[in-house]
């Protein structure tokens, strides 16, 4: 069995954890450290990489970052991340650690799971990237920070299991809050990816694939720009919509765990 269980997902903090009997990996750790153990002892898990999507604060805290160190845990950045934020931000730890490794856009594996990484568009230093996790016959397909997501991305997330895809905004909503012009144009331009453009994307998706996927977990749900639950509805609609609405909808939140999904 393989579960996968989203701990946080805002511009607050940002971590997932999937696992299987035989190995765990960690997607993003910018939350407590405290609360990354929690979860980490309440499921019995030892953890064989830590994979980072990119330099933001919200998705590696210093204080993960020194707990991974210590205890001989991986980092996997992609080579452009580590130059813009490890290296930047992080100086106190010593460069060319043995726990630090860099991946480009070829497969690498750790643990049980092989990871296919590919580049989103985010206003990130460094680059952003989302990736495809097989672990036996499973995979996972993950993107939570990006303001596109083309047909070529619909290609890597076809015939998933399981599709954790950013929901950020309500293109209204973003427009009438009281958030300043330039942060409004960044995140329309530059940053993440509205529930319309979620959904669309989702329709591309499925249309490609000739197996459908167990569920979809939209991430990064914006508190002040959004609700979880018009971001259910229109993916809910989406799927009615292709015929598909036997397709569970999970949401993340800011201040709690999401479901835990086993496949």
């Amino acid at each position: 069995m393989l579960y996968l269980q989203v701990v946080r997902s805002s511009s607050a903090g940002n971590c997932t954890l999937l696992w299987n009997a035989t190995g765990c990996l960690v997607i993003d750790a910018g939350i407590p450290v405290g609360l990354l153990k929690q979860h980490l002892e309440k499921n019995d898990l030892t953890l064989d990489a830590a994979l980072i999507t990119h330099g933001h604060r919200d998705h590696l805290s210093n204080a993960c970052c020194n707990f991974f160190r210590s205890n001989g845990v991986p980092l996997l950045f992609g080579n452009a991340a580590i130059a813009g934020y490890y290296e930047a931000s992080l100086p106190a730890m010593a460069k060319g650690n043995a726990t630090v490794r860099l991946f480009m856009t070829q497969p690498f594996e750790a643990g049980p799971f092989r990871i296919a990484p590919f580049e989103v568009s985010h206003d990130s230093e460094g680059g952003c990237y989302g990736f495809t996790v097989q672990c036996g016959n499973k995979k996972i397909a993950y993107a939570t920070d990006l303001v596109e997501a083309p047909h070529a991305m619909a290609e890597r997330f076809r015939d998933s299991d399981l599709i954790v895809i950013e929901s950020n905004h309500d293109p209204i909503m973003l427009e009438n809050s009281g958030r300043p012009y330039y942060l409004k144009q960044r995140i329309r331009e530059r940053a993440h990816l509205s529930n319309e453009k979620s959904c669309d994307f989702i329709r591309t998706v499925l249309s490609l694939s000739s197996r459908m996927p167990r569920a979809i977990v939209l991430a990064h749900i914006s508190t002040e720009c959004n609700k979880p639950e018009l971001a259910q509805k229109e993916m809910k609609e989406t799927l009615k919509l292709c015929m598909r609405d036997e397709i569970e909808i999970t949401l993340t939140y800011r201040d709690k765990e999401s479901k835990k999904i086993a496949l």
